[in-house]
């Protein structure tokens, strides 16, 4: 069975015909009878920070942001965002944390780098979220841009989240808790 790519385009971008749906490298993709033009869905790329640290009774906490806006408004998250096509992943994860958080972070470890298919289909969100554990931060904690609050929460007490990466996230704190005591 031939999985059918999502229609966005209708004319080509180089010779500007009308585009159709045929099949190309297992997918029915938007492609020029003219020219041979096919669209290639670019992925949206997102990254976000894991930052965690020990409460004064020795709890693991971790930072999360509510979201001030859609998708998921209202639940919390890691700070994150899109990666620009200009930027490097790792400088788009120390802006986006300053960004929502007020803090200036040193990233640490590449913890993991996922797919999420349905939203690579549904253009939604990132398809593909690159996920760094900060080694260290500094600065004074304050929610900001698209976070309504910014703060530290057990990791046996989180709220409602947002988002599969924020799940990747707990899993790890909890699979690899010798680094975080």
């Amino acid at each position: 069975m031939t999985k059918r790519f999502p229609e966005k385009y209708k004319y080509c971008p180089h010779c500007g015909d009308r585009l159709e749906m045929r099949e190309r490298h297992g997918y029915l993709r938007p492609s020029c009878p003219s020219c041979n033009y096919v669209y290639f869905k670019e992925p949206k790329v997102g990254v976000g920070v894991l930052i965690t640290r020990s409460s004064e009774q020795g709890m693991r906490e971790l930072l999360l942001i509510k979201r001030a806006v859609p998708p998921e408004q209202g639940k919390w998250c890691l700070p994150a965002g899109f990666v620009d096509g200009y930027e490097d992943p790792e400088q788009t994860a120390i802006r986006e944390v300053a960004e929502e958080t007020g803090l200036r972070v040193t990233l640490g470890e590449l913890i993991s780098v996922s797919h999420n298919p349905d939203v690579a289909i549904s253009g939604k969100g990132a398809s593909i979220f690159i996920l760094y554990h900060a080694r260290s931060y500094s600065g004074q904690l304050a929610a900001a841009d698209d976070a309504l609050e910014a703060k530290f929460f057990s990791i046996n007490r989180l709220p409602e989240m947002a988002f599969d990466s924020t799940a990747i996230a707990v899993a790890y704190i909890q699979s690899n808790s010798n680094k975080f005591t």
